[in-house]
């Protein structure tokens, strides 16, 4: 079938507005909450704050979580989790973060990087536990 007859047959043209403002506001929250570039790192074990660590501090930190090492790999402005010990390794696939409010997390070993940066707020939006 060719698709524009899919199209006629299938959608009328208020439709496709539908569409299109139902995904500009499914998307919307990522470009109106996205911070600024990241001024520091910090590094959360347990809930605690073990270390902070400048965004522009090109360093490469183990820092040892309840199910063993974990290694953190900052440079370019940028932080990923480069080697874990939880099982799944989702911190590892989660890539890299550089703006303000930005996590990764392992919850397995009870581990957040957050980037941080001068315009974030001191409150928080919810606190899980």
């Amino acid at each position: 079938m060719e698709l524009k007859k899919f199209f006629k047959k299938y959608f009328r043209p208020c439709d496709l507005i539908v569409v299109a403002v139902v995904l500009a506001a499914g998307f919307s929250p990522v470009y109106v909450h996205s911070g600024g570039k990241a001024e520091k790192f910090s590094i959360i074990v347990g809930g605690i704050e073990k270390i902070s660590i400048p965004a522009d501090a090109d360093t490469i930190i183990t820092i040892s979580a309840p199910l063993g090492p974990v290694k953190i790999e900052i440079a370019d402005g940028k932080a990923r989790v480069v080697e874990s010990s939880c099982p799944h390794k989702i911190c590892v696939r989660s890539g890299a973060i550089s703006r303000s409010g930005q996590a990764i997390a392992c919850v397995p070993n009870r581990l957040m990087v957050i980037a941080k940066g001068s315009e974030e707020k001191e409150k928080y939006d919810a606190i899980l536990r």
